[in-house]
């Protein structure tokens, strides 16, 4: 398969804030790492590994500072249930905005219009703003949005469970068809049985850095183990004595 998308020693850091002092945080740290086109990637790590930081830029919501990104794919859908919407517009003009902005032609956006309406199940509020939704009521707005805009690249960030039972048993099922549609897919979800049968390959990512790359039994056998082991040592230390007989 060729390379949908490769990075080459790519950076990415975040400002600390003015207490800082103009310190920053590297989310990642020269990621090298290729995805193919058509492929199933889910991505492994534990909270604050750099995860959701190489979605955004998988999905060209940022920009790296230091490496090279090289793509050569289509539109790219980021699910993250409501990323980016606008909360004074209504939901037709948000699933418009958000198309446009992931780099979808007009007309097709207004031949999916219909679909993405019926599939989120909002009724009137699809024409009323976000401002009046609950979040479930977003979170099927994005959904939807996803699910029939028909990317060339579907980056999905733990988005399984949206709405009711039986909305979520529907979007489940469609999501389950729409990874395995040719689409090139990237998955972050703590659901290992979920990743296992649907994706090809994973990548670790540990403190903004890749870990491994291969096959999805073996990664995640890899991250359980250091994840057992981690813990191990975070409970040892906290049972040794205090140092010099202080309290």
């Amino acid at each position: 398969m060729s390379v949908a998308i490769g990075f080459d020693n790519v950076d990415v850091s975040y400002p600390l804030g003015w207490r800082f002092r103009g310190k920053r945080h590297r989310a990642l740290k020269g990621i090298s790492l290729e995805i193919r086109h058509g492929e199933r990637l889910a991505v492994l790590g534990s909270n604050g590994s750099g995860k959701s930081t190489l979605l955004r830029l998988i999905a060209d919501l940022i920009v790296p500072d230091a490496g090279h990104v090289s793509r050569n794919h289509g539109p790219c859908q980021m699910l993250n249930l409501s990323l980016g919407f606008m909360p004074h517009l209504s939901g037709r003009q948000n699933v418009i905005l958000s198309g446009l902005l992931q780099g979808f032609s007009r007309n097709h956006i207004d031949s999916r219009l219909g679909a993405v309406e019926d599939f989120s199940e909002l009724g009137d509020f699809f024409d009323l703003p976000l401002r009046t939704y609950s979040s479930g009521m977003r979170a099927r707005l994005g959904f939807s949005l996803a699910m029939e805009l028909s990317p060339d690249m579907l980056v999905i960030d733990e988005a399984l469970g949206v709405g009711d039972a039986a909305f979520q048993e529907k979007s489940r099922s469609a999501l389950t068809d729409k990874i395995h549609s040719g689409l090139t897919v990237i998955l972050v979800s703590h659901n290992e049985p979920f990743a296992r049968e649907t994706c090809d390959r994973a990548v670790w990512l540990s403190g903004g850095e890749v870990k491994g790359i291969g096959s999805v039994d073996e990664m995640y056998r890899k991250y359980r183990d250091w994840d057992k082991s981690t813990r191990a040592v975070a409970r040892s230390a906290s049972d040794l004595p205090p140092e010099n007989g202080k309290t």
